[in-house]
């Protein structure tokens, strides 16, 4: 397997794999593909520092990535990680990050965050393993 950016790979590719990763989520998810585009794009997603781990040609994981700055500050916002079910436990997103690390810090990113579910814990301990630390709890309310 290996971890490739983004900026080549069809976006048609991309959201498939987005939506796979997150068919069995806590939150349902929108499924239609133009949401994404548009969400993404408003968003400032930059899929030369978006990242996927492929077995072949097939995307089987991802980290997609917002650019902007804040604070003076050069930062990512992670828009998006998945990993689609039969791919899972295989550490496929700390490889990932191995790879996307260095290349975000050679891009001028000086911090990088995101947002996880407080009930996915799975996806938490992971990110801490990366080396994210919580820094902040959100209340959400749908509606």
């Amino acid at each position: 397997m290996t971890v490739k950016k983004l900026e080549n790979i069809e976006f048609d590719l991309i959201v498939t794999c987005f939506l796979k990763s997150f068919e069995d989520y806590t939150i349902k998810v929108p499924t239609d593909k133009s949401y994404y585009k548009k969400r993404w794009e408003i968003a400032k997603v930059d899929y030369a520092l978006s990242y996927g781990m492929f077995d072949g040609e097939n995307l089987v994981g991802f980290i997609i990535n917002a650019i902007d700055y804040r604070n003076g500050e050069k930062i990512a916002f992670n828009t998006g990680t998945g990993v689609v079910p039969e791919y899972r436990g295989k550490r496929i997103v700390k490889s990932i990050y191995d790879f996307a690390i260095p290349d975000l810090k050679d891009s001028g990113i000086t911090k990088c965050s995101l947002e996880v579910i407080i009930e996915n814990v799975k996806a938490i301990k992971s990110y801490q393993g990366i080396g994210f630390n919580i820094c902040k709890e959100y209340n959400c309310f749908s509606g």
